[in-house]
C-alpha cells in the first residue's frame, strides 16, 4: 500500500500479550493546555525536531520549506526552500550540527544550519514517508516504506545503499526506537510485526508478531518505563513492549479505528501518528491528526486524557517534541503554528 494525500504533508522469540490494560476517562480538560504560535509560517510545519541551535525546526512539506522556529522569541526567524515536489517528510539532527531531511520524492537532504546551504544524496528508492535514524557505528540509516527496504547512507563516502536484509517482503517498515545498547526495534507496518536491527551484526536477529493492533505506526522508548510503546495507525490502539520479559500489553484508544484505504486519499481523519514522553519519563503524549486533540498516557497508572483546550481553531496535531528545557511542543499544521504544552507534568 503507498500512501498519499495526508502522508504527503507530513508524517523470534514466542511473546506473551496480556489482556487488554488501561482506562479511559471522559474528556474533561487539563489547564493550562496548549498555546500556539504561528508567527512567521508560511506554510504548515509537520515534523519538527530540536536542532543543534536549540531551535525547533519544522518541515512545512506543502510549500517545500524548512522553518526555524527560535524558542526565545517564539516566532519563525528563518524558511528555507527545498526543490520543488520533495514532500518533505522526516526532519533530524545530525552529528555534524545541520539539519537532515527526507522527502517522499526518494530525496536525502541535508540543511546547513550557519549558511542555509541545502545538499542533496541520490540514492533513496521506493521511499515514501522515510524516516532516518543517525546510528552508532556513524551511518544513517532510512526506512524505505514502499519499498520495504532499509537503507544506509555512509558519510564518509556521501553514497547510499539499500537492502531487504532478512525482512519479510511487502513489510512497510516505518519508524523505530533505538534502546539501550544502541539496537533499535523497527516497526513493519504492513505486516503486524516487531523487528530488531542488531547494530552490531547490521541483521534483524528478533521478530515479534503484533497480534493486538493494526498498523505498528509510531515506535519510542520509554526510558523511565524500560519499555518501547507502539502507536498502531489502523487499529489506533496501543501496545507497550516490556523489553526485559518482552511481554505485550494493549490499551484501547477513544480514536477509533481507520481503514487502511482511508490513507490512500485526501480526507482528514484521526489516526495516532506520534508519540514522545516528556521530560520528567511520567506522561506520554500522542498526536491524533484528524482527531483534533492530543492524548496523554500516565505511565504509571496507564490512565488516559484527552487534552484539547488551547489548540488552534482547527486543531490537527502531528509532531511533538522537547526543547532543551524539557518543554513539550506539537505542530499543528492546519492552523500554521507550533503549540506549546503546558501543565504536563502537574498530574492534573
Amino acid at each position: 500500500m503507498k500512501r498519499r494525500g495526508l502522508a504527503l504533508l507530513f508524517v523470534l522469540p514466542v511473546v506473551a500479550a496480556t489482556a487488554v490494560a488501561g482506562t479511559i476517562t471522559a474528556p474533561w480538560r487539563i489547564r493550562p493546555c496548549v498555546s500556539s504560535y504561528s508567527t512567521g509560517f508560511t506554510g504548515g510545519p509537520t515534523h519538527v525536531e530540536l536542532g543543534p541551535d536549540g531551535n525547533l525546526w519544522a518541515n512545512e512539506g506543502q510549500n517545500d520549506r524548512i522553518a526555524k522556529f527560535d524558542i526565545q522569541l517564539k516566532r519563525v526567524t528563518a524558511e528555507y526552500s527545498v526543490p520543488k515536489g520533495t514532500q518533505l517528510h522526516d526532519l533530524v539532527p545530525g552529528p555534524d550540527g545541520n539539519v537532515w531531511f527526507t522527502g517522499n520524492a526518494n530525496i536525502l537532504g541535508r540543511l546547513n544550519i550557519h549558511t542555509g546551504k541545502i545538499t542533496l544524496f541520490p540514492g533513496l528508492r521506493g521511499a515514501g514517508n522515510p524516516h532516518m535514524w543517525w546510528a552508532p557505528d556513524g551511518y544513517l540509516y532510512v526506512s524505505e516504506v514502499a519499498a520495504g527496504r532499509l537503507a544506509r547512507f555512509d558519510p564518509k563516502t556521501e553514497q547510499v545503499t539499500d537492502s531487504q536484509y532478512n525482512l519479510p517482503r511487502n513489510n512497510g517498515i516505518h519508524s523505530f526506537a533505538q534502546v539501550p545498547g544502541g539496537n533499535t526495534w523497527w516497526g513493519l507496518e504492513y505486516v503486524d510485526k516487531l523487528a530488531r536491527f542488531n547494530i552490531h551484526t547490521h541483521r534483524f536477529d528478533e521478530f515479534v508478531d503484533l497480534r493486538g493492533g493494526h498498523g505498528p505506526h509510531w515506535l519510542t522508548y520509554v526510558p523511565s518505563d524500560d519499555a518501547v510503546w507502539i502507536a498502531f495507525a489502523y487499529s489506533n490502539n496501543l501496545a507497550r513492549f516490556d523489553l526485559r520479559t518482552h511481554n505485550l500489553t494493549y490499551m484501547a484508544t477513544p480514536i477509533p479505528p481507520a481503514s487502511p484505504s482511508l490513507f490512500k486519499g485526501f480526507a482528514l481523519f484521526a489516526y495516532l501518528t506520534h508519540m514522545l514522553a516528556d521530560a520528567n519519563g511520567r506522561f506520554l503524549w500522542i498526536a491524533t491528526l484528524g482527531g483534533r486533540e492530543l492524548l496523554r498516557v500516565d505511565l504509571r497508572t496507564h490512565r488516559l486524557k484527552k487534552v484539547y483546550c488551547g489548540l488552534g481553531a482547527l486543531g490537527v496535531t502531528i509532531v511533538l517534541a522537547r526543547d532543551r528545557a524539557g518543554n513539550m511542543w506539537v505542530s499543528e499544521p492546519f492552523d500554521k503554528s507550533l503549540g506549546k504544552i503546558h501543565g504536563e507534568t502537574d498530574g492534573s
